[in-house]
């Protein structure tokens, strides 16, 4: 029996510490020269892993996959994931745990500056299958 695929788009991320002075490959970089638009698609099965790809804040490609949890929540959904992350200049591969609620297909995701190399962000994603 096949697993129900959820499918998703990512749309925009907003970037959280104005002040940050973080990593971008021989440079400093600043919020304001980080990219917001971080077009990308992802799919997730109903037991919740999770494999993606999308233009990251340094303009360069990512592709990513782990793991999510989600339950409902009043009359939203939450949940919170475990990925491992490509094309970031810190690292080969950068662990990411959002925080995310979602209403019927419109997803939030929040995650936490990590140390001083990069930005606490909120992303907006749309979700199909549901």
């Amino acid at each position: 029996m096949l697993d129900q695929l959820i499918i998703g788009a990512h749309l925009y991320t907003a970037h959280l510490d104005p002040h940050l002075a973080g990593v971008c490959g021989d440079q400093r970089c600043t919020v304001a020269t980080y990219n917001s638009i971080n077009l990308g698609v992802y799919a997730r099965t109903s037991t919740g892993w999770q494999a993606g790809a999308y233009r990251n804040s340094h303009r360069k490609p990512t592709a990513y996959a782990g793991r999510a949890w989600e339950t409902s929540c009043w009359a939203l959904h939450c949940g919170v994931g475990m990925f491992g992350a490509t094309g970031y200049p810190s690292s080969a591969v950068v662990p990411m745990i959002p925080v995310s609620m979602r209403y019927q297909s419109v997803r939030l995701a929040y995650m936490p500056r990590i140390g001083d190399k990069a930005s606490g962000l909120i992303h907006v994603s749309i979700e199909f299958g549901h």
